[in-house]
């Protein structure tokens, strides 16, 4: 085909058809990958060429027509006005897309395209009639092409991987990047590499088929771009860097190779099975290598070295979880990547990341256990302890007030502290995962919880909930964090947002009294009703999502299945690792339970008609002591599962809620 710039309007001006008639081009595009397997050539530039009557004299020459482009499955389908009879069609196809344009091998300034057929005969398609369809399907399976498609789809994937999780404040563009093929065929890193003067990639042929290396030079282009980057042209192996005979290891460095590094392996994570092909890991950090990172005999600090750093990213987002407060961590590490770390002409270190991490209230424990050996050299925020660390309970209690206060018995923070206001709902749980009960209220009149994470000091605040819905926090997943959850009424459901992975889970409990426990003793929380006009348990269990369990423990009058008034109390009071069905009748002060390791219901007298119930492992054996707190007085009575001894202790005021947790 002749390369012309006659205007396509001319030849338009031959047609003696209405636009009506037109013949359709149609084709479907791949190229063979580095696993032998057609992969479609994806919102690909292509070019519709014609040999057709141009002009006012109607001389036949060729033309490029139109500019189409492939679909993300490689599928292009184009209606051409008909010019005439014997017509004659061609396609160029660039290894050009949104994300790169990728140059002609050893020459720089012509972008490589190829016809279909080539290197055999050439496609050519002769239009009969308007109703003719031209199919150019073709998949290009020679080494002079695959090497070109293949790059430009690496890039494609890499910036689409990136486009999806940017943050959405950022508006700095990710340009088409330039791709400079070279004919050095040995597979030596340094043939291969993100040349930040030219802002171009440029590659080897020996690495053009390697998707992983190709998304690892991307990264440092992401770098650049909508990021940090001051390249830093080394040898290095992972654990050592040198330029000549010096060493150059850093902080800065690590997170520079480290983080292209975890890109890679996260576009491969993130993509449909043997989308991401690999010649062998040449110029990136293998998975393998990032989940289990060693450098023996290095005096360097974890977040100094390159694949300590990597890894702490990639196992960030391969851990169970994968997810902080309901965000994909892929994401939220993406979107630091593109906001916090975007601070100019240098290179960004694991201690920002992690700096930004805290300051956008995410919780801090999570990321440091899948971090291990990066997190040395790392300073952390001292802990903010409100109750304490050890088993036990601690006495504590909530004061409304403007501002309202906290007062905890023995905590580490000290005796008080003010957070909330009067009206707000005290919910103390361990939303941070760290092991520590965590200061939290629910405010109902707008649904908005706040909690101080006792990890890091920072207060987290999360709209959740609607007025008239009753607070049930609790682990839902199993992440071993407590999830924001309400109870609806009016709906009898329980809406859930889970700290981990997956959007809100809604679960129909029924209508009563909430209340939460394990019962089926798997560490995650089975949510439940209490029927106070038949005395039932009903639960659902998350091992049997689709099984209701119910069960009675309390006495009741068959006469209208009516019953005295009950609270719910379950808790584990044998120590055993499930929840125990139990209920505390105020008026006599009479608890009623039923030990899941001897299945008999038990009965005891503790406290005085119109105290309220606090029971929880005051002594810290593992089992829910019987406790009530005597408002009047604001006096703590226990009775000690450990010794079977009550203990008695003021603590407390008229108009205080009663708060205790470990």
């Amino acid at each position: 085909m002749k390369n012309t710039t006659l205007a396509f309007l001319t030849a338009l001006s031959l047609a003696t058809a209405t636009a009506a008639r037109a013949e359709t081009v149609t084709a479907n595009l791949s190229f063979t990958n580095a696993a032998g397997t057609p992969t479609p050539i994806a919102n690909a530039t292509v070019e519709i060429w014609r040999f057709a009557p141009r002009g006012w004299f109607g001389i036949w020459s060729w033309g490029a027509d139109f500019t189409a482009f492939t679909d993300s499955s490689g599928h292009l389908s184009v209606s051409m006005p008909f010019v005439a009879s014997g017509v004659i069609y061609g396609l160029r196809v660039y290894a050009t897309n949104p994300a790169a344009v990728v140059y002609t091998q050893d020459l720089y300034t012509i972008p490589f395209y190829r016809q279909p057929g080539l290197p055999g005969p050439e496609v050519l398609r002769t239009v009969k009639s308007p109703a003719d369809v031209l199919d150019f399907s073709f998949n290009f399976a020679d080494a002079w092409a695959t090497n070109h498609f293949n790059a430009a789809d690496a890039v494609l994937k890499g910036f689409n991987y990136a486009s999806a999780r940017r943050d959405p404040r950022e508006s700095d563009t990710i340009a088409q990047l330039a791709v400079l093929m070279n004919s050095l065929a040995i597979n030596l890193p340094g043939n291969t590499f993100y040349d930040p003067v030219s802002h171009a990639l440029r590659l080897s042929s020996g690495f053009a088929m390697d998707d992983p290396t190709i998304l690892h030079e991307y990264g440092h282009y992401l770098e650049e771009r909508i990021s940090s980057f001051y390249g830093i042209a080394s040898n290095h192996d992972g654990c050592t860097a040198t330029v000549g005979a010096v060493h150059v290891e850093s902080a800065g460095f690590a997170w520079m190779e480290g983080f292209a590094s975890y890109f890679s392996a996260a576009v491969a994570l993130a993509s449909p099975p043997g989308a991401i092909t690999s010649t062998g890991f040449s110029g990136t950090i293998p998975p393998s290598t990032l989940n289990f990172p060693s450098c023996p005999g290095t005096s360097l600090p974890g977040s100094s070295i390159e694949d300590f750093v990597g890894g702490a990213l990639f196992r960030l987002i391969e851990s169970p979880s994968r997810c902080t407060t309901g965000v994909p961590n892929d994401v939220l590490v993406s979107q630091i990547f593109d906001r916090e770390l975007d601070i100019g002409w240098t290179n960004p270190t694991l201690q920002q990341f992690v700096d930004a991490w805290i300051a956008r209230g995410l919780d801090l424990p999570p990321l440091l256990a899948t971090f291990g050996a990066a997190t040395g050299g790392l300073v952390l925020p001292a802990p903010t302890v409100h109750y304490g660390a050890s088993r036990a309970a601690k006495m504590a209690v909530f004061r409304p007030g403007a501002p309202a206060v906290w007062w905890v018995l023995g905590g580490q923070a000290g005796t008080t502290t003010a957070f909330g206001q009067t009206g707000d709902v005290p919910v103390p749980a361990d939303y941070d995962g760290d092991g520590v009960t965590d200061l939290a209220f629910y405010r109902p009149s707008d649904g908005t919880w706040s909690v101080v994470l006792s990890a890091t000091g920072f207060i987290q605040t999360v709209q959740w909930g609607m007025p008239g819905d009753i607070p049930l926090p609790a682990d839902y997943d199993g992440d071993r964090q407590a999830d924001l959850a309400v109870y609806r009424p009016s709906t009898g459901t329980l809406i859930v947002r889970t700290m981990g992975c997956g959007t809100k889970r809604e679960t129909f409990l029924g209508y009563g009294t909430p209340f939460v426990g394990d019962f089926d003793g798997n560490g995650i929380a089975d949510p439940g009703v209490y029927e106070n006009s038949t005395g039932n348990f009903r639960m659902t269990l998350d091992s049997d999502p689709g099984w209701v369990f119910i069960d009675r423990v309390t006495p009741y009058t068959l006469a209208g299945y009516k019953t005295p008034k009950f609270i719910p109390l379950p808790r584990d009071y044998d120590g055993d690792g499930f929840t125990d069905l139990a209920v505390f009748e105020p008026a006599t002060a009479t608890w009623y339970y039923r030990p899941s390791s001897s299945w008999q219901i038990m009965t005891a007298k503790f406290g005085a008609a119109g105290d309220k119930p606090v029971p929880a492992d005051y002594d810290g054996d593992g089992k829910a002591d019987l406790a009530v707190w005597t408002e009047s007085t604001g006096t703590w009575n226990v009775l000690q599962s450990s010794t079977g001894t009550p203990k008695s202790q003021q603590w407390g005021a008229p108009g205080d809620v009663p708060v205790p947790s470990r």
